[in-house]
């Protein structure tokens, strides 16, 4: 009898726990792995703080990421040593790394504080701590806030975006189709690991965001309202400054939560009253229309930021006249912006197939059409954007979205080999809430 009554004793605090107290599975935060890529949903209305949302973050990584940290730890080092690919750059891996470090700790204090509550309380779960040790098998802590500040802080990004709709759409209704570029990693395939879809689910509304797994900012974003926003980035010679500067891909995910119309982000994004490191495009697009944000920041004679939509006012050498079309490479090409287009090959020969395939195709675009132009390579095989192709060598993942019904399809750069010839999309659940 006593040790029966002991037992019972014991269990009691048990059963509480595992019913209300999170020692059943948890809820806030979980992590799947879906072969191409994880998925991390993250639910805002369980009431957790930032923090304690980072942490379960953190906790979930590490558990469910295989080899989150030396994966990662990895990646940063073959950044550092292809640090300014395709130009050849001054400096060892070592230097560059010093120098990402430096931006970081330029970059943090600007962070929108809710997300800087999250990756603090991720960074409290990594082995790092405070020793900034590149390729140690371990993650820092600013290490991991230099994976969240990747976009802004190397440089290594390159991209395209299309969009038909209204009239120049099939159905009478938008779609987008968008490809992310990464100046790196071809052969040793180490992003390849780290694809991830993260769900941010808010009373009302849900958010997505396209890109690696654990990178709390957005580099592409779905509204579950419709709204899509994409950041391609805008290179120029202008010396890169970090000091003082805002993040954009922090800044991005802040205006996404906080507002439901392109025009409030779009706003936002371009405001003057903060800066931000480079030069970059945002594509918005919503169940009406598609414009870009040419935010032309770094400064030169044509220094602006507005908006571009498919009849604007172009710069000279610059054509397009594409009914509810709307295309962008890595460049400005509004009238007055800083001329970064025909002075790259890369930019002014995709520019000039995405010409070319626009004109082919005379009728409203259909889903096909929109497939056949963003897989669009002129050679045997995906080559280099110097070539003119907008699928290439370095595509590591290609969107097609329809925000009507929530419609997106991904193609993820696979984990071994080069990008196949054909890629293969898969259809990804998006909720409409």
């Amino acid at each position: 009898m006593h040790i029966r009554k002991n037992y019972v004793i014991y269990l009691i605090p048990v059963l509480i726990c595992v019913l209300f107290c999170g020692c059943k599975k948890n809820e806030a935060v979980n992590i799947q792995n879906k072969g191409s890529h994880y998925l991390l949903s993250i639910d805002y209305t369980s009431g957790k703080t930032h923090y304690e949302i980072g942490k379960l973050t953190g906790l979930a990584l590490l558990k469910g990421v295989d080899n989150f940290e030396k994966r990662y730890d990895d990646f940063i080092a073959l950044t550092a040593k292809e640090y300014g690919y395709p130009e050849q750059v001054t400096g060892t891996p070592e230097e560059h790394y010093r120098i990402f470090m430096s931006r970081v700790n330029d970059l943090k204090p600007l962070i929108p504080q809710t997300i800087k509550d999250e990756i603090e309380g991720v960074s409290s779960c990594l082995s790092g701590g405070a020793a900034d040790v590149m390729g140690d098998g371990r993650l820092s802590k600013n290490e991991y806030y230099f994976l969240n500040l990747i976009v802004e802080a190397s440089e290594n990004t390159e991209c395209c975006a299309v969009s038909a709709f209204g009239s120049a759409s099939k159905t009478g209704k938008t779609i987008t189709a968008r490809i992310m570029d990464w100046y790196i990693d071809t052969d040793k395939k180490e992003v390849e690991h780290l694809f991830g879809i993260t769900e941010y689910i808010y009373r009302g509304f849900t958010l997505y965001s396209v890109g690696i797994v654990g990178h709390l900012g957005m580099i592409t974003g779905i509204r579950s309202n419709g709204i899509y926003a994409a950041i391609l980035f805008s290179r120029n010679n202008s010396p890169y400054s970090s000091a003082g500067k805002y993040s954009y891909s922090m800044d991005l995910r802040y205006a996404m939560e906080k507002y439901s119309t392109v025009a409030e982000i779009a706003e936002y994004m371009k405001s003057g009253s903060r800066n931000y490191t480079m030069d970059h495009n945002i594509f918005f697009t919503d169940k009406s229309k598609s414009i870009v944000l040419e935010n032309d920041v770094q400064g030169g004679s044509g220094i602006q930021r507005k908006i571009r939509t498919w009849d604007s006012k172009l710069n000279d050498k610059v054509k397009w006249g594409f009914e509810n079309r709307i295309a962008v490479v890595n460049s400005f090409i509004l009238y007055g912006n800083d001329d970064n287009h025909t002075t790259v090959p890369g930019n002014q020969n995709r520019w000039v197939s995405l010409l070319r395939l626009m004109a082919e195709r005379k009728e409203p675009l259909s889903y096909n059409d929109m497939h056949a132009v963003i897989t669009y390579y002129p050679g045997k095989k995906p080559g280099d954007f110097d070539e003119g192709g907008l699928y290439t060598e370095w595509t590591k993942q290609i969107m097609i979205f329809q925000p009507e019904d929530m419609s997106l399809e991904i193609f993820f750069s696979p984990k071994q080999g080069e990008v196949p010839l054909v890629p293969v999309f898969e259809k990804i659940e998006l909720r409409d809430n």
